[in-house]
């Protein structure tokens, strides 16, 4: 926000020499040193590609920042307007404009969240009041993935196929992260589908439209829950069941065969689900007690198993076992 400091500071500077009014320009910043490497500046996605990179990202929202700030104070001082020329104003003033806009697109691509939020306010006000920009509205957060409209409106902001896949992947990838421990097994198909797809458009052994189908794919599938997993017939029905089915089995993959042993995993995953709904009650998230209970259960529950089926399970892959469980419920049963 623009302190009473700064409006002070301007408002009282007798002289407001070009050298002062720099301090509050784009000259100052970093935008121009971020791009330098840009060749085309005419073309938005020049400056968006380069932007791929997470720090570099980083920087040019700081920079941005900090350059509206300054714009904005020097905007609203009478005597620091009147000593810049006017086309340096206008450049200077179309620049944060073109910057913003690009800032806009590089969220959507990139599926970022809001940045310097203390900011948001004094830059959609700079936008709105001293620049007359309508229709340029700072964005808050990234769409979920799942809400259809809001992320093809998203997408139709963006230029090139390129673009467009990079933001579906982006968008699907926070999404994976965001409910990967619900059920690890299910998002580790997408996850490696995502990849695939990526190493290839890097590879250039598909197109730019390519790359876009195949994210579009993806995502079509994500949103209707479509994947190869494959479950034993005792829990093709049971969600949750299938979830610990995941983690077991990526665990026991180790010391067992899956094939020979898929229904009695089945079997064992339909008792975990049994535990957990047992001893799952309000706030049973936080509560330690309840914790030492469910991994008490398991553990019996396991060492049966393991003797009675002649697995020999060690320790460290029952204590796995049970904290891999713990995680996945933690998010399931909330």
């Amino acid at each position: 926000m623009i302190t009473k400091h700064d409006k002070t500071y301007l408002s009282n500077c007798s002289a407001c020499s070009r050298i002062t009014i720099h301090k509050y320009t784009i000259k100052d910043s970093q935008l121009v040193s971020l791009f330098s490497d840009v060749k085309n500046k005419e073309v938005e996605n020049e400056y968006s590609d380069l932007l791929a990179d997470e720090e570099l990202r980083k920087n040019f929202y700081n920079a941005l920042c900090i350059f509206g700030k300054n714009l904005s104070l020097v905007l609203n001082s009478e005597k620091a307007y009147e000593a810049m020329p006017k086309d340096e104003i206008q450049k200077y003033k179309s620049a944060f404009i073109m910057f913003t806009k690009l800032r806009k697109a590089v969220k959507i691509r990139y599926a970022d969240a809001i940045d310097n939020a203390e900011y948001e306010p004094l830059m959609q006000n700079l936008l709105d009041q001293n620049l007359s920009v309508t229709g340029l509205k700072i964005i808050a957060a990234p769409v979920d993935i799942l809400d259809s409209g809001g992320v093809e409106k998203e997408l139709e902001a963006l230029g090139s196929a390129r673009s467009k896949a990079d933001a579906i992947r982006s968008h699907l990838s926070k999404s994976i992260s965001e409910k990967y421990d619900e059920n690890p097994a299910y998002y580790d198909t997408f996850s490696k589908k995502i990849k695939e797809a990526l190493e290839l458009y890097k590879q250039m052994m598909i197109s730019e439209a390519e790359y876009l189908k195949r994210m579009q794919d993806i995502m079509k599938d994500y949103r209707a829950g479509k994947n190869e997993l494959s479950f034993p017939e005792t829990i093709k029905n049971d969600v949750h069941a299938q979830a610990f089915y995941g983690v077991v089995s990526a665990i026991l993959s180790d010391v067992i065969s899956l094939s020979d042993n898929s229904d009695i995993i089945a079997e064992l995953c339909i008792e975990i689900t049994k535990i957990i709904r047992e001893y799952r009650k309000i706030d049973w998230t936080s509560n330690s007690d309840i914790h030492k209970k469910i991994a008490h259960a398991m553990d019996d529950l396991l060492y049966d198993y393991s003797d009675s089926h002649g697995w020999d399970l060690q320790d460290e892959t029952l204590d796995k076992i049970i904290n891999d469980v713990k995680t996945v419920a933690l998010r399931r049963f909330e």
